[in-house]
């Protein structure tokens, strides 16, 4: 999947980028079964004419921790499921990234005894639209929708680090 953020001014000092994606087929809470995050920071959009890969890629594992979110994927339809557990996982960054709107292209590994890992929307009681993510379909990269509505959907993740200061210019 991929979706975008944007530095400030001053610029970030990255340390890691934490995701929630979900495995299903009952997975224990612990250990994670989550086995690998892969991550890529683009300049501009994935798949776009003058975007380009500016940190990382898509062959070494940036693990650095993953654990049970003490949440659930469930349904509308079933709200007592247990079967879709959410881990937190945590990618290892150490970058610094100027000002500007940046892609994150991540993708996570796990245990083929479970099913996905799979990645869920931004979810908001009552918001039918909460971003512009995308997803890779083998061919291209294409916006991530809701099922049911075709509104386009946004993937949850945190950035952690340092914001850097901006350097103040004093005329006299």
């Amino acid at each position: 999947g991929a979706d975008d953020f944007t530095v400030p001014a001053g610029g970030w000092d990255v340390v890691t980028v934490t995701f929630l994606p979900y495995m299903g087929g009952s997975p224990p809470t612990s250990p994670s079964p989550i086995t690998a995050i892969y991550l890529q920071i683009w300049n501009g959009q994935p798949g776009q004419a003058g975007s380009s890969v500016v940190w990382g890629d898509t062959t070494t594992n940036r693990l650095a921790t993953t654990s049970f979110a003490n949440i659930y994927r469930r349904l509308e339809s079933e709200p007592t499921d247990a079967s879709r557990v959410v881990f937190a996982v945590s990618a290892n960054v150490n970058t610094t990234l100027p000002a500007g709107t940046y892609w994150l292209d991540f993708q996570v590994g796990g245990n083929a005894t479970y099913t996905g890992p799979w990645y869920p929307p931004i979810t908001i009681n009552g918001q039918t639209t909460t971003g512009n993510a995308l997803q890779w379909t083998g061919a291209s990269w294409d916006a991530v929708v809701d099922s049911g509505l075709l509104t386009p959907q946004g993937f949850p993740f945190t950035i952690e680090g340092t914001v850097v200061p901006v350097e103040l210019t004093t005329f006299t």
